[in-house]
């Protein structure tokens, strides 16, 4: 009974996370244009994991560095001026490794 009951934790999981993935993917398809994508991504972000303090690091190639490019609580001076460059931090180290951490 017990592995019954795990079974259907475990597909309804899945089924639950299908469902996030399609709306992930059809909210992020509505439009080309990045300001628009990345705040469809901080919506979908806000629904599973509530924040105060969000942000978007997107590779500057000029800069061979990771700057903000989209951002909720944090302070301007902060957006305008924070770079993290390839392999400093976990940011920075997962950037450059392209993976998660």
């Amino acid at each position: 009974m017990a592995t019954k009951t795990k079974s259907r934790v475990r597909f309804q999981e899945r089924a639950e996370l299908l469902d996030f993935l399609l709306e992930v993917s059809a909210i992020t398809s509505e439009t080309l244009d990045l300001d628009r994508l990345l705040e469809n991504v901080a919506d979908i972000v806000r629904r599973v994991i509530p924040h105060e303090l969000f942000a978007i690091l997107l590779y500057n190639e000029r800069l061979k560095a990771l700057r903000i490019r989209y951002a909720v609580g944090h302070r301007e001076e902060v957006v305008h001026n924070l770079l993290v460059p390839l392999g400093e931090g976990i940011t920075g180290v997962a950037a450059r490794e392209r993976r998660r951490l």
